[in-house]
């Protein structure tokens, strides 16, 4: 069967590699797929063909005359800015989707609140934003988060907690960049500014077929305390909460899917939960990214990539229901400055409860405190039988890199 991917990631490439009677097509931007050539070369793909997609329709003909060559069986988006642009190739082609209405609430926040108000669904109070008096004209006494309707991972995602701090908010959202992903060309981002909501940050990954919800799993997910910025540092799989919260944060996700007529695919929504509920804080229909997709597979035992390839083929997805082990990645969070030693690493490969790691603290390099989830540090991730056991792994493998820096 015959898969065009919108850009591709090692996660996606590595199903394909173990899966080789899917085959892979890949389409991506002229300039990213430049920067990128060697990783390209490096996936398993039987074709690759370049046209821009991102807040363009330039691929248009490029995917229309390679359907009528290669006959597709499904479309896929890999990254956040390539899913209005694979929905759109695959209602041309005939294809199973996301559903076009969840996926313009999923790719515009703004949209996205307005879809959600006319659902009843709890949300922070909003407003679209395009300059800086726009934020003191919505304030009320509450803190307050600015961010670009249609960026990722937390990019130019800023609070602000009394109008002193609009100005440096504003600017530091509207010139928020990313390090890899973005074409090249001037591309447009507008703003909204909603009130903060307190309470815990979890991730609902609800899988969808044919309008119905086949799998559920509830991430936990940290950020800094007290931050102006929202980085996550430790993601945990399935979340450490309350079952209630639990039953909570998946009833919510299924009303918001059922709002926006949801179809064939992943949808990965964000909540804050606290004593009156659970609260919209945003939505996307893709895999999840911050390595929720290899948590599942090393808790619940499947490969989440595979079931969302296999959904939009109109294949059974082969889920595991529930979890057999709880897991963690955690990123390291040491002081700013540079580095002047690093030891052990090296004990991270043998260690029985690590099943991945990528320490980037080296000798000589910088760390700096970062803006958002594209900029982190190194990571481990760990997994364990309990959540109470799960923590003492995280401090107990935290500890044992010892990084020394000169601030």
């Amino acid at each position: 069967m015959k898969v065009l991917a919108f850009g591709m990631h090692p996660g996606f490439a590595k199903f394909f590699e173990n899966n080789p009677e899917y085959e892979l097509y890949v389409i991506d931007e002229p300039d990213i797929y430049a920067n990128r050539q060697e990783v390209f070369d490096s996936f398993p793909i039987r074709e690759i063909r370049l046209a821009e997609y991102q807040q363009s329709n330039g691929f248009v003909p490029v995917i229309e005359q390679w359907h009528k060559e290669v006959g597709f069986d499904a479309v896929i988006a890999c990254w956040e800015y390539a899913v209005r642009p694979a929905g759109e190739a695959a209602s041309r082609l005939g294809l199973r989707s996301a559903g076009r209405k969840a996926i313009e609430a999923c790719t515009d926040k703004l949209l996205l609140r307005r879809r959600a108000a006319e659902a009843s669904i709890p949300q922070p109070r909003y407003a679209s934003a395009s300059s800086e008096s726009d934020l003191h004209d919505f304030y009320r006494g509450r803190p307050v988060i600015v961010k670009p309707t249609n960026r990722r991972a937390s990019v130019g995602v800023v609070r602000a907690d009394s109008p002193d701090e609009f100005r440096e908010a504003w600017a530091t959202s509207v010139q928020a960049d990313e390090l890899s992903g973005v074409a090249s060309r001037p591309l447009s981002w507008p703003h909204l500014v909603e009130e903060y909501v307190e309470g815990v940050l979890v991730s609902v990954e609800t899988l969808f077929v044919e309008g119905n919800p086949v799998f559920d799993n509830v991430t936990k997910c940290d950020t800094p305390s007290g931050s102006r910025r929202f980085p996550i540092t430790t993601i945990t799989v399935p979340a450490s909460i309350s079952a209630d919260e639990y039953s909570l944060a998946i009833q919510s996700s299924h009303d918001l899917l059922s709002a926006l007529d949801a179809e064939d695919g992943m949808f990965h929504s964000e909540w804050k939960i606290n004593k009156d509920g659970a609260f919209l804080i945003e939505s996307a229909c893709r895999a999840p990214g911050i390595w929720i997709p290899e948590l599942v597979s090393e808790t619940y035992g499947f490969d989440l990539y595979g079931a969302f390839v296999r959904v939009h083929l109109g294949l059974s997805p082969d889920v595991v229901e529930n979890p057999q082990l709880v897991g963690a990645v955690h990123y390291l969070n040491r002081p700013s400055g540079e580095v002047v030693s690093v030891s052990g690493v090296d004990s991270l490969s043998t260690h029985p409860a690590v099943f991945m790691y990528r320490i980037k603290e080296t000798v000589g390099s910088r760390i700096v405190s970062p803006a958002d989830s594209t900029k982190r540090g190194g990571y481990f991730g760990v997994r364990a039988k309990n959540h109470l056991e799960l923590q003492r792994l995280i401090s107990e493998v935290d500890e044992s890199l010892a990084i020394v820096v000169d601030q």
